[in-house]
């Protein structure tokens, strides 16, 4: 079964590569190399992350603590499916209890996640006085 589910994975991941991979060319009027767009050149489509701090922190609150919160959500559940299955089971519940801590760490790796992309900008802000907050 984790076979199978590590497959499907596979699969999912190599075909959003290949989705996220295509190029796409920005037209220009045909005399003045200009964007066909009407000036400027290509903007940028992650607002507000003009510096890599702030693409930092903006991966971390748009993508991993979405990602993760579910993920988590899911652990607990099949955590608590773990500790039921049990049915009283030393072993088993042995491995449900080590499975609802794996569970918390990974929580708050997530969670520190965004501390330490906080304090990054702060510092990198500090220290180049680019950032502001």
């Amino acid at each position: 079964m984790i076979k199978k589910y590590i497959n499907s994975l596979s699969v999912a991941g190599i075909v959003s590569l290949l989705w996220v991979s295509k190029v796409f060319a920005q037209g220009t009027n045909n005399n003045n190399n200009t964007p066909a767009t009407g000036g400027g050149g290509i903007t940028n489509p992650l607002k507000g992350a003009d510096t890599l701090p702030e693409l930092l922190v903006l991966l971390i609150e748009k993508f991993v603590l979405p990602i993760g919160g579910i993920i988590v959500t899911f652990m607990i559940i099949y955590t608590g499916f773990k500790f039921v299955i049990a049915q009283g089971d030393p072993g088993e519940i042995t491995k449900a209890k080590q499975s609802l801590l794996n569970t918390i760490i990974g929580a708050a790796i997530i969670l520190g996640a965004l501390s330490i992309s906080l304090i990054i900008k702060s510092v990198v802000g500090e220290i180049s006085g680019a950032i502001k907050q």
